[in-house]
């Protein structure tokens, strides 16, 4: 690499050399935020010994509130649906409910078959 180019990247990096990211598990994230949660513990200073952003732990403080930061994500247990052909679907009045986790998502009126097809996959 010659000076000039050595020069340009310099630019771009505003000087600063980076260090690859680390990649936490799921154990540690949750070792982190628990640490977080003793009582007179600072997220800045949690965040600062593990040499990890404080921005990062507030957010997986938020994950681990809402039951989302475990080692098996919970999923709920799906059950098999089966679409009539889509010649007796088409064109007629349907109300069709997928129920999630945080609502429901309610698809109505005359509904094609590919539509409900592409909403399942696209949940899945």
């Amino acid at each position: 690499m010659d000076t000039t180019s050595k020069a340009i990247a310099k630019r771009h990096n505003h000087g600063l050399s980076r260090r690859p990211r680390r990649l936490r598990t799921v154990a540690e994230k949750r070792r982190i935020v628990e640490e977080t949660l003793e009582p007179g513990a600072s997220v800045s200073v949690v965040a600062r010994i593990h040499d990890v952003n404080a921005n990062l732990v507030f957010g997986w403080r938020k994950l681990y509130h809402a039951g989302l930061l475990t080692e098996t994500a919970s999923v709920p247990d799906l059950v098999p649906v089966r679409l009539k052909s889509p010649a007796t679907l088409t064109g007629k009045a349907l109300t069709v409910d997928i129920v999630l986790a945080k609502g429901t998502l309610r698809l109505s009126g005359e509904i094609d078959s590919r539509l409900i097809k592409d909403a399942i996959e696209a949940l899945t």
